[in-house]
């Protein structure tokens, strides 16, 4: 005779508990980690998850944690000038790939 224990769940449900849990858990972080990083930008960045660990966690869970980024942008701030008396607008390059930090 097989005995059952019928107080586990079954594992498709503890992994969508778990995974549920998980994306509570990095919703939380991410509130508290955008207040640290004004706050203490040197210990925010000191909490970044390391790469080992994301690519182990569900794409959902991920998908709430801080998106590492790496690059170079501009910090110059556009200018205008008249040239033959019309305004021109002389835009700083795009080195972001369009993305706003």
């Amino acid at each position: 005779m097989v005995r059952r224990n019928t107080n586990r769940s079954h594992p498709s449900k503890q992994k969508a508990a778990l995974e549920a849990e998980g994306v509570s858990l990095a919703r939380t972080r991410r509130v508290k980690l955008k207040e640290l990083i004004q706050t203490s930008p040197q210990q925010a960045l000191a909490m970044a998850i390391p790469w080992e660990i994301r690519q182990k966690l569900p794409a959902p869970v991920v998908a709430q944690l801080e998106r590492p980024i790496s690059g170079r942008g501009d910090f110059r701030c556009p200018c205008r000038f008249r040239f033959r008396d019309r305004p021109r607008h002389c835009p700083a390059p795009d080195l972001t790939h369009g993305e706003t930090f």
